[in-house]
């Protein structure tokens, strides 16, 4: 806009010249050549016909400053008729609002070869306006003065723009001004042309000391000169380059040649066809000191995680052993008839101790994994309904000997088959239910299971477990997730350890859901649980679950599984069963033997036991899986861990799975099946999905009542020493005789549930 201005002023600077030459020459000529041929107001006619079609504004007055002609632009401009202008002053059309010495100068300068200015003018309402002027004199063939010529240009819109652009660069230097960040320009020589007060007070230069230096020599460290010379010209050619359009992280120097942390924004833009560099930097040595504070922290406390996972892998299975040794001892030394009661009631109380300090340390090794973030989710297919009728069967006994009803309802929309972590779900089951059970001490429990759908393929299961215990106190529930708190009722029980609930609610935030809880005191309480469901693959599920394997469809093909344990306990239950199968198997007791059997024997597959002295399983692992013969040589884990962090160590060695122990028979077939391709030859008869002990609450007791007295004795020595591993042996031993009992058996012994196990065994030898 102000070019364009500037333009059309300097148009109105030329055409005034040349409306002096003709004025001179339409005005002098007559006088010159032929007075008596033409009179002066002819010749001003002449003049007045050959301007009146220019746009800028033409007046011309006599020596008077009496208005004798104008044309039409400045009619318009001025919104005046000819008739009340013409003879009249050209004050007529000044504003009073111009400076006094203004009427003094414009004259004489035009009689000394004219006056070029701005100046306000009025129109005919009386409003003035801007206007650029220029004059000039025409003088007679004497040099005399016969006129004035006067052109002016309305420059309103030029001076609206002068002033919207002095406002928006007030403003804008009011910003960068007030901006904590330094704000710098570059020009096309590589010098400083701005420097805002923050960039002062971050380099320590005053904006006089600082404009006109080269940017690079003046702000950048020395051992950065060379890189920054070398890209300049390329910037100057195309405003492009590596810095911009970006923010990075870049060393400055300041004026007491100390060196800190900037960053930096660049940008380039174009003046006058030269590129010009802005710069928008803070200073981050504060920020560059913190972050690097917060990595130290943060590798502090990964190695504190590393130390803490470490320990609690090496500890969980040495800690619970003991506490269940002491309990189990005291159980057996309970019976001990030649005891007195003073002996008895501090046994109990050993008993007691040792079982909540068992369950405490349970709790804190789980929840430790939740929170350092080790555990996560390990979906698979599984049989929704087989899992709630196992859980029904753990229950229903306890609710029984306390004299409580108890009601399981499974709404007619459940899946069976789902895809979801069953050992979590089952986790949040059972502490729930052994919850409300444990404060329940007349009515009764109900658990209600239900779907809600949330998108094509993912479900929400919603399970309600209702009691009708105490209550909880509304100034009181929100203490029920907090680690290690408990409400007065649970004080008052005298056992428990604040974390039970805790977990359950970390697991079911971890499944995508929440537990939420309502309570009346006196009426009781419904915990609430969400978690998130797929649709599970029932054939699959049929195929490792509801059939047994009895034999290898094989034809003529002999598999060969090296088994490795140092255990000779669980050696012998899983060569067994995969002998009955129909493996052959051999058999190594630690990492050396294993790796010496693998070269002589050439197995199909290895089942890896990881935690064995002479040489563990990993690095036995290792070993074998660094010779070519190894590495198509499938291995798979046996492992006692729940840790998420020795589970993702199995997976980094190569291994094709891994199995928890106690495994299952289904399990261990499934894993061995894929990995070799194997099919299998099931049992015609496949084990029903209802168990027939949910409809007869007497016939799980009276088949415990059939068995050899011999088994129920080693049954109970087992779980006096917490011998899982035995104990599921002698379980398996009655699986030909009788399957039922022993899936109902062994799912409370995988779920660690002694005491119903107990009450059972203890109701036999009593009978």
């Amino acid at each position: 806009m102000v070019n364009q201005m500037e333009t059309t002023d300097e148009e109105s600077e030329t055409r005034s010249r040349k409306l002096q030459q003709e004025s001179d020459s339409f005005l002098t000529t007559p006088f010159k050549n032929n007075v008596n041929h033409l009179s002066m107001e002819k010749s001003i006619s002449l003049l007045a016909h050959a301007i009146s079609s220019i746009s800028e504004c033409v007046s011309i007055t006599d020596m008077n400053d009496q208005i004798i002609y104008v044309n039409k632009a400045f009619l318009k401009t001025y919104q005046f008729e000819e008739s009340e202008l013409i003879g009249n002053s050209i004050s007529l059309v000044r504003s009073p609002n111009n400076a006094a010495h203004l009427a003094e100068v414009i004259l004489p300068a035009t009689l000394q070869g004219g006056w070029k200015g701005e100046l306000l003018n009025l129109r005919r309402d009386g409003s003035d306006f801007p206007v650029s002027v220029s004059t000039s004199v025409v003088r007679d063939d004497k040099g005399e003065p016969i006129a004035l010529i006067g052109v002016s240009t309305d420059i309103t819109e030029r001076k609206q723009a002068e002033k919207a652009l002095l406002e928006s660069e007030s403003q804008m230097r009011t910003i960068t001004n007030s901006a904590q960040d330094g704000i710098i320009m570059m020009d096309p020589k590589g010098n400083i042309s701005y420097w805002n007060p923050a960039a002062e007070r971050i380099f320590g230069y005053s904006v006089r000391e600082a404009i006109g230096q080269n940017l690079h020599n003046f702000l950048v460290p020395p051992r950065f000169h060379e890189a920054h010379h070398a890209a300049f010209p390329a910037f100057l050619l195309s405003g492009q380059g590596a810095a911009i359009g970006k923010t990075l992280d870049l060393e400055a120097k300041r004026k007491d040649g100390t060196e800190f942390n900037v960053q930096l924004s660049l940008s380039a833009i174009q003046i006058n066809d030269g590129w010009h560099a802005v710069g928008v930097l803070r200073d981050v040595t504060e920020q560059k000191k913190t972050e690097t504070a917060l990595v130290k922290a943060k590798q502090e406390a990964e190695m504190a995680n590393k130390s803490k996972s470490i320990f609690l892998a090496n500890m969980s299975h040495e800690i619970r052993t003991p506490l269940n040794a002491i309990i189990g001892f005291s159980q057996l030394m309970n019976r001990d008839k030649h005891l007195s009661p003073t002996q008895k009631e501090y046994n109990v109380s050993i008993i007691r101790a040792g079982e909540h300090l068992l369950a405490l340390i349970n709790d804190i090794l789980e929840l430790s994994k939740v929170e350092a973030g080790r555990v996560v989710l390990s979906p698979a297919d599984i049989d929704l309904y087989s899992l709630l009728d196992d859980i029904q069967m753990i229950f229903k006994e306890r609710a029984k000997s306390k004299n409580l009803q108890f009601i399981f309802e499974k709404s007619n929309d459940l899946p069976r088959y789902v895809f979801v972590d069953e050992g979590k779900l089952r986790q949040i089951f059972v502490n729930l239910i052994g919850n409300a059970l444990k404060f329940t001490d007349e009515g009764g429990i109900a658990i209600r299971t239900r779907i809600d759908n949330i998108t094509a393929g993912t479900l929400q299961l919603v399970v309600e477990v209702q009691d009708s215990g105490p209550g909880i106190d509304e100034n009181e529930i929100h203490k029920l997730f907090k680690h290690f708190e408990q409400t007065s009722s649970g004080i008052s029980k005298g056992s428990g350890t604040g974390l039970g609930l805790a977990l359950s609610r970390e697991l079911a935030i971890l499944m995508g859901g929440d537990i939420t809880v309502s309570s009346e005191v006196g009426k009781g309480s419904v915990f609430t649980f969400r978690i998130e469901i797929k649709e599970g693959n029932s054939a699959t599920i049929e195929t490792d679950i509801a059939k047994g394997v009895i034999g290898i469809d094989q034809g003529e093909d002999i598999y060969r599984i090296l088994v490795v344990d140092d255990k000779k306990e669980n050696l012998k239950v899983a060569v067994t069963l995969l002998q009955i199968v129909g493996f052959q198997t051999r058999e190594a007791v630690n990492g050396e033997d294993a790796i010496t059997k693998f070269n002589e024997w050439n197995p199909n597959l290895i089942l890896m036991d990881m935690r064995m002295p002479v040489m563990d399983g990993y690095e036995a692992t290792r070993r074998i899986k660094a010779t070519e013969k190894g590495k198509l040589t499938p291995i798979v884990a046996l492992t006692a861990s729940t840790f998420e962090d020795e589970l993702k160590q199995i997976d980094s060695l190569g291994i094709q799975g891994y199995i928890r122990k106690p495994f299952r028979e289904n399990e261990l077939f499934g894993t061995i099946g894929k990995l070799l391709g194997i099919k299998y030859i099931y049992d015609d008869e496949a084990p029903t999905v209802q168990s027939k002990y949910l409809n007869d609450e007497n016939a799980l007791a009276e088949d415990i009542a059939k068995l050899p007295n011999r088994l129920v004795l080693k049954m109970q020595q087992a779980l006096a020493v917490a011998d899982l591993d035995l104990m599921i042996e002698l379980i398996k031993t009655m699986e030909q005789d009788n399957p039922e009992l022993t899936r109902q058996l062994m799912n409370l012994a995988v779920n660690y549930d002694y005491d119903q196990l107990q009450q059972l065994l203890n109701e036999k030898e009593n009978k």
